[in-house]
């Protein structure tokens, strides 16, 4: 949808353990999880998906070196670099408030990179990827490659962020180029396809070799906690790599 809503606040309510925001032109009332409208003039509108990638520092720096940071400079004194939920994000932790049970098909704390396509839903628990590096599946008529970039600092482990556990970062993209479906495949400490052995970078841009310049087309995804994602996408289909 189009609107024009730049200012959105918390409400202070959650809805299966997720946020209800609210936006303060016309204190509609929207569900985090889906960007739903639920109460108010915005009732039932769905706000526009912009796709995203949870990179490093780094990785955005060594891609982008001329992209523009945010500033921590806003005129508030704010902890920034500090976690009001420390340890929210362990494996063992429950949800907090979530009053219905969560779908006994995960753990409700893992982590999962969500996918949409054609009405279905589909995701990819962090325990069943984790140790490999490249990811090849189909879903659907969508052809798909997820890439394991480098480790990041969880935002949700300990209370000065910086002092946190690691975790896993992944991407995802359409492995056909040019009208061609590549196979990649991690070699040396690098994902390589396996036509041309040209180097790719995480944000799926070709680095060094015959396709040196070339960008794969990213498909929009999400990282989520598992009782968030299928409290929303109970019909979901789960990846499992064995």
């Amino acid at each position: 949808m189009q609107a024009d809503l730049y200012a959105i606040a918390l409400t202070g309510r959650l809805r299966n353990s997720d946020l209800i925001m609210y936006d303060r032109q016309t204190e509609s009332w929207w569900q985090q999880f889906e960007g739903l409208g639920i109460i108010g003039k915005y009732n039932k509108q769905l706000l526009e998906e912009v796709h995203s990638q949870i990179i490093s520092f780094k990785s955005f720096a060594d891609n982008y070196p001329e992209g523009e940071i945010l500033s921590r400079e806003t005129g508030y004194q704010r902890p920034y670099g500090n976690n009001p939920y420390q340890g929210y994000d362990h494996i063992d932790n429950k949800p907090f408030l979530l009053k219905n049970p969560s779908d006994p098909r995960l753990p409700a704390m893992e982590r999962v990179i969500g996918l949409k396509f054609d009405d279905a839903q589909k995701i990819y628990p962090f325990s069943a990827i984790k140790k490999h590096h490249v990811i090849h599946d189909s879903f659907k008529s969508l052809e798909i490659v997820i890439f394991q970039t480098e480790n990041i600092f969880s935002v949700l482990d300990n209370k000065r962020i910086k002092d946190s556990a690691q975790i896993p970062s992944y991407t995802l993209f359409s492995p056909v180029l040019d009208g061609e479906k590549l196979q990649f495949e991690f070699e040396n400490g690098k994902i390589i396809d396996k036509k041309t052995a040209s180097a790719w970078s995480p944000l799926g841009r070709a680095i060094a070799g015959k396709y040196k310049g070339k960008r794969l087309k990213p498909i929009k995804h999400g990282i989520h906690f598992a009782f968030a994602w299928l409290a929303f996408n109970p019909n979901s289909e789960i990846y499992d790599r064995d």
